[in-house]
């Protein structure tokens, strides 16, 4: 499975920090952007450990799961994930697909509310 995982981080030490420590969990997409590739529960771990880096109540991390394909994204499985998908400040919204470069774009699946 993979994840677009995105992070806002406010101070520019924590962001250098989260930063580094995300480039070494997963691949760069964009400056905040990236994909990791493994299970929820490998995500997880990762969320924890990008974590300790945080003001949560001015950080914001979090991710969205994606096919393996590069132009639909489908739901990891029916239903909720087993844990939230976000650290620190949760930041609402609903990417409608990610670009990775240029004719390339994932298409996260959305909510029909």
């Amino acid at each position: 499975m993979q994840f677009v995982v995105a992070y806002d981080i406010a101070h520019p030490l924590r962001l250098r920090r989260v930063a580094r420590r995300m480039e070494k969990l997963a691949v760069r997409s964009q400056k905040s952007v990236f994909i990791f590739s493994g299970s929820e529960t490998a995500l997880q771990a990762l969320l924890d450990e990008v974590a300790i880096h945080l003001h949560p109540s001015e950080d914001s991390l979090q991710a969205w799961p994606v096919s393996r394909g590069a132009t639909r994204a489908t739901p990891a499985r029916s239903g909720k994930p087993s844990a939230p998908l976000y650290r620190g400040r949760r930041i609402d919204i609903r990417p409608s697909a990610i670009v990775l470069a240029r004719n390339i774009s994932i298409h996260l699946p959305g909510d029909s509310t």
